[in-house]
Parts: C-alpha cells; sequence; structure tokens
C-alpha cells in the first residue's frame, strides 16, 4: 500500500468518532500450507506514506476504537501434521513525515500503532522508518489505552518520537502502557543497524506536579533490542510526568548514549515522579557516556531508586545527577537497613537478595562524585537512602565514570 500524498493519509478539521477499528489496517497473507513437505513463507505487509499517517487540526477530536495502525506480516504455513514450518512475514512502515500531528487545541484519544512480524520458524520482524517523529502535538489532549508505539524489530526516526508542547488542559497526556515498546525476535546488538532516534519525549509547559503526563508502563521498554540515542531520552522544560520505570531493558536489551554531552533525562523547571526506577534492567547493557540525569532550576526527581538491577551491565560516563541552579530537588524513596555499600563520595549501593560483590562486579573510582555542579541550595538524599539497587544473584555490572 502506498500514499503518495503530501497530506496526511488522515487530515482532519472536525470530529471522527470511528467506532469500526483500526484507521489503517494491513495484514500478509497467510504462507501456503504443505501436505508433504514444508509450509510456505508468510506474506510482508508493506505501507509506504508520502507524508504522515494523521493530522488533527484546529480544535478537531479523533476518537478512535481501535489502533491507529495495524501492520502485520504474514504466519508461516504448516506442514502436513500441523506444525508451523514456514517463516513469518514481515510488516514495514515508512512515512515521510511525522505520523500523528495535533494542532489548534486538538484531541486524540485511540489504540496505539503496531507494526509486527507474523509468526514462523523463523518470525518476521517489524520496521518502522519515519523521517520527522511520530507524535507532534502544539495544544490539546492525548489518551492512548495500551502501547502507543509496539515494534518487534527496529523503530528508526529522525526527530524525537514524542513531542508535546503547551497542553495545558486537565490530563493532558495520558499513555495506559509503554509510550514505546521495542521487541525483537532476533537478537539486534549491532550499533548502526538497529533502532535510534534522537529522544523519545520532549515536553515544553505540558501538566502541572498534580497533573502531569502519565504513561502507566515504561517510557521505553526494550526486549531484545538495541536503541542508540542522539539526544536525551527525555527532556523536559516547564513540563510534569508520571511513570512506571522510564526505561526497561530485557533479554540482552541494550540502551546506547555514546555523546559525553547528552544526559539520560534532562529537568529544566520540571519534575518526574517514577514509583520504580530511571533505569529497571533484567539483562543487556545501558551505557551512558553523559550524565545520568540533570536537574536544573527547581527541578524536581522522585523515585524509589535511580537504577534497578537483576541482571546486566549499567554503565554511566558522567555523574548520577548534574545539578544547575538552586531549588533542585532529588527524593529517593527506598531505604538502605543496614544493607548498603557506599561506594566513591555520595554512591550508597544496596545490594539484595543474595546480591553481593561475590556475583556484582562494581568499578568505581574512589574520587567519584554521584553529584556535580552547586550542591548548596539543592535538596539531596543521604547516605541512608540507595542510589543504586542490586537484587539477586545472577551477574550484574556496575561502572561509574569515564
Amino acid at each position: 500500500f502506498t500514499a503518495s500524498s503530501r497530506v496526511a493519509f488522515v487530515d482532519r478539521v472536525g470530529t471522527i468518532n470511528n467506532t469500526d477499528g483500526r484507521l489503517l489496517q494491513v495484514f500478509g497473507g497467510n504462507g501456503g500450507n504443505g501436505n508433504t513437505g514444508p509450509g510456505g513463507a508468510g506474506g510482508t505487509a508493506t505501507v509506504t506514506l508520502g507524508f504522515g499517517l494523521l493530522g488533527v487540526n484546529e480544535g478537531s477530536t479523533v476518537t478512535n476504537v481501535g489502533n491507529l495502525a495495524r501492520l502485520q506480516g504474514g504466519i508461516g504455513g504448516t506442514d502436513g501434521t500441523g506444525t508451523i514450518t514456514g517463516n513469518g512475514g514481515n510488516a514495514i512502515l515508512t512515512a515521510d513525515s511525522t505520523l500523528v500531528t495535533l494542532t489548534g487545541g486538538s484531541t486524540l484519544a485511540s489504540h496505539g500503532i503496531f507494526v509486527l512480524g507474523g509468526d514462523g520458524v523463523v518470525p518476521g520482524t517489524g520496521s518502522l522508518t519515519v523521517t520527522g517523529g511520530i507524535l507532534s502535538a502544539n495544544g490539546g489532549q492525548v489518551g492512548i489505552i495500551n502501547d502507543f508505539v509496539s515494534v518487534n524489530g527496529n523503530l528508526r526516526a529522525t526527530s524525537v518520537l514524542v513531542n508535546l508542547n503547551n497542553m495545558t488542559v486537565t490530563n493532558p497526556a495520558s499513555f495506559a502502557d509503554h509510550l514505546i515498546n521495542i521487541s525483537s525476535p532476533i537478537l539486534c546488538n549491532t550499533p548502526g543497524q538497529c533502532s535510534r532516534a534522537p529522544g523519545v519525549l520532549q515536553a515544553t509547559d505540558v501538566g502541572v506536579v498534580l497533573d502531569p503526563i502519565t504513561v502507566g508502563g515504561s517510557v521505553l521498554a526494550l526486549d531484545q533490542a538495541l536503541f542508540e540515542a542522539t539526544a536525551p531520552l527525555i527532556n523536559l522544560i516547564r513540563s510534569h510526568l508520571g511513570a512506571s520505570n522510564l526505561v526497561t531493558l530485557a533479554n540482552n536489551a541494550s540502551y546506547l548514549s555514546s555523546n559525553a554531552a547528552i544526559d539520560f533525562v534532562s529537568l529544566n523547571a520540571s519534575s518526574i515522579n517514577t514509583t520504580g526506577a530511571l533505569v529497571n534492567m533484567a539483562g543487556g547493557t545501558f551505557n551512558v557516556a553523559g550524565n545520568l540525569v540533570s536537574l536544573a532550576n527547581g527541578s524536581t526527581l522522585t523515585a524509589n531508586t535511580l537504577a534497578f538491577l537483576t541482571g546486566g551491565s549499567f554503565n554511566v560516563g558522567g555523574a548520577l545527577v548534574a545539578l544547575s541552579g538552586i531549588g533542585n530537588t532529588l527524593t529517593i524513596n527506598a531505604n538502605c537497613g543496614a544493607a548498603c555499600i557506599t561506594f566513591g563520595v555520595n554512591v550508597p549501593i544496596l545490594f539484595q537478595n543474595g546480591a553481593n560483590l561475590g556475583n556484582t562486579a562494581v568499578t568505581i573510582p574512589a574520587a567519584y562524585n554521584a553529584f556535580s555542579g552547586p550542591t548548596a541550595g539543592n535538596t539531596l538524599p543521604g547516605l541512608t537512602k540507595p542510589l543504586l539497587i542490586v537484587d539477586g544473584p545472577t551477574a550484574k555490572a556496575v561502572k561509574l565514570g569515564p
């Protein structure tokens, strides 16, 4: 399917109340079944958009009961015993502009965007490639029922994936599950060949402390996928966010930011309140050359801990928290009890449930300080609050500093 128009696939001034399902749905055909031999390969679902997917303009409202888009490769065919022996089909969505745009105080309520390969003896993969981002909203309100974007393959974009501006209404932007969910049926861990974008969430003048952007799951969930960031994962200016975790990594997933001038999270007169951690790792590699988080001009970060590791390798080249100006606050809700060990300067790490220095490789120079910038005039936790929690007997590694 190809749409070559220079306007969005659906461009709307007015109201859409779609009760029939998805705005865009493409399935690859299933592979043929073999009676005496293997089944055939599933078909590929391909959509190429000459512009974006959806434009909601001038105070319009779009209510959609299904996915904004769902592409799914065909299922591999079966052999004579009913066992799938054919390869799964791929799903490919390409757009030459940001997929979804809201202007003029418009409202969008919908399920998200799914690009999924089909099941098969070799599973199909999804591919989402955008010249631009996924969502750009200026004013108005957004509500997404499940994952906003789910791709079981690679996602590549040239702009920050979600860009929100001037959203001061009640409940300005809510995402019931993950904001971006990238999984891969086949491990992708080669830089330059996997997922890549200049950040996931950027917000300016969105929400208030008691009525923030809300993400029910993680801002970015990775499973067997590599995500290369060329800008902060989250960049908030006079904006407020609540989430369970900021990034979760499982099954050898990787988050890579190789520029020491780029923070993982940047807050300017903003706040984040997470019930979990900034980084929640069950495996894989988290590698950020810059600071983990920067707090400027009266920003507030509240978390149970900064990073929670049950597996994997956690590496930060800069400070855990970089401070600028005064009135910034870091609140850590977890407590050390008697199980913390302090490394470097101001780096208490809690070892629990079988984790210890025998199964956790810790590399932190004696002169390394968790905090950079002026501490006077800012509120920081003491050594009884763990900045990192290492959990369980599985082998893990923590490295702080260049």
